[in-house]
C-alpha cells in the first residue's frame, strides 16, 4: 500500500489480488488497483485487470467497502459483504456483472488507510464547494438544463 499527497490533498492506493467466484471463468485471477484521494473523499476508484482483457474501472462509495468488510453493504450495482476470510464484491452493470473475492485483511488494511487520511464524518471538509460551483458550465444554466 502506498500513501502520498501534498499539503492539501492526500492519496492512498493498494494492489489487491482478487479472483472471480462466479461465471464461466470461476477462480480466474483479477488484479485490483484500489485508489482513494481526498480530492473525491466520498468515493474510491477500483481498476480491475485480467490478463489479455481491457481494464474495467468502477467508482463507488468508500462507505460500501468500509461497512462491507464486516456486514452486507449496498443494494444496487455494487454490493460488498464478508464470506469467511474473504470479502465479496458484486458488481452489476448493463454491460455485465462479476462477483469477486478478496482477502478481508487486505481490504481492511486499505480501509484503515482511507480512514487515516479522512476520518468518518470529515469527508465534507475536503470539498471546496466554491471551486466545484465555479467549475460548472454556465452555458448549461443559461439554457435551463440544470
Amino acid at each position: 500500500m502506498e500513501s502520498q499527497g501534498d499539503a492539501t490533498h492526500r492519496h492512498v492506493c493498494a494492489n489487491v489480488a482478487m479472483r472471480l467466484v462466479s461465471g464461466p471463468d470461476t477462480d480466474a485471477r483479477v488484479a485490483a488497483a484500489l485508489d482513494y484521494t481526498t480530492r473525491d473523499p466520498y468515493a474510491l476508484r477500483a481498476t480491475f485487470t485480467r490478463a489479455c482483457h481491457t481494464p474495467v474501472v468502477w467508482v463507488f462509495a468508500r462507505e460500501l467497502l468500509l461497512i462491507g468488510v464486516a456486514r452486507h453493504a449496498g443494494t444496487g450495482d455494487v454490493q460488498v459483504y464478508p464470506s469467511g476470510d474473504d470479502v465479496i464484491l458484486e458488481l452489476n452493470s448493463p454491460e455485465g456483472s462479476a462477483r469477486l473475492a478478496a482477502s478481508s485483511a487486505d481490504l481492511r488494511r486499505f480501509g484503515a488507510q482511507m480512514l487515516a487520511i479522512v476520518p468518518p464524518g470529515d469527508e465534507s471538509a475536503f470539498i471546496d464547494v466554491d471551486a466545484e460551483l465555479a467549475a460548472l458550465d454556465p452555458a448549461v444554466f443559461a439554457r435551463g438544463d440544470a
